[in-house]
């Protein structure tokens, strides 16, 4: 069906939303980057993570930002509503040199995310050793899931955490007697307690704040090689004596 100018200016000036929808409509189908992949490639355009766990887990929005780190592709941005492959896309011919085709392949194009399932599998191996050896959850169990639909998949990670491991208690050692009250003195201070989840970082944390102590203190050569933690959960549940 044909419409007049005259006729679409009128319909413009009663309906502006309808006219713009039409126009952001035409926008969009005229971006789509599918039709210029290859005949086995598959577009990646989302990624998140799903918490399944039998057992509460303390802020469950943290502990996913921090697997996000271990995703190994991402999707494209957008510009203006346009995905950035796109202007990848539309500005691969070397032989266009002109100044805007060099700024949009510099500052608004991105190489397209094509879908590799070898790193999806590599992405969730490392988010499972992460919350195995770094963040206490000693039985955590990771699995994904990737949904295609045509041209377009989508990734998801599973998370079973389950329990995560406290301190039942916690001692301070020195093999250097003379160096003994110092320590029990710098305890009273510490960054991890009784309780506390077991944490990487919090431990890594509190062996610096006692290397900068006792370095404070005039022991200058003390440095991190000279601490060790070591942990035992024999006879306990869910817990470990460190």
């Amino acid at each position: 069906m044909k419409i007049s100018l005259k006729v679409f200016r009128k319909i413009a000036r009663n309906n502006p939303i309808y006219i713009l929808g039409i126009l952001f409509f035409v926008l969009l189908t005229s971006c789509n980057t599918t039709k210029f992949l290859k005949e086995d490639e598959v577009l990646l355009k989302g990624v998140d993570v799903k918490l399944i766990s039998k057992d509460k887990v303390a802020n469950p929005s943290d502990l996913k930002s921090e697997l996000i780190q271990f995703y190994k592709q991402t999707p494209n941005g957008k510009f203006f509503f346009v995905p950035r492959e796109w202007y990848y896309f539309r500005n691969q011919d070397e032989g266009d040199t002109t100044w805007i085709k060099k700024w949009t392949k510099r500052m608004l194009a991105e190489p397209p995310a094509i879908l590799d399932s070898v790193h999806v599998d590599d992405a969730s191996k490392d988010m499972q050793m992460y919350l195995r050896n770094k963040k206490g959850f000693y039985k955590a169990e990771v699995s994904h899931n990737i949904k295609k639909d045509g041209k377009i998949a989508n990734v998801q990670f599973i998370i079973d955490p389950k329990k995560r491991y406290t301190i039942n208690d916690l001692h301070y050692i020195s093999l250097d007697k003379k160096l003994k009250p110092i320590i029990d003195s710098l305890a009273q201070y510490q960054l991890i307690k009784k309780g506390d989840p077991i944490d990487a970082l919090k431990f890594d944390l509190e062996q610096q704040r006692i290397v900068s102590e006792l370095q404070n203190m005039g022991y200058a050569n003390f440095n991190l090689n000279y601490i060790d933690i070591k942990g035992d959960s024999t006879n306990l549940i869910n817990s470990i004596d460190i």
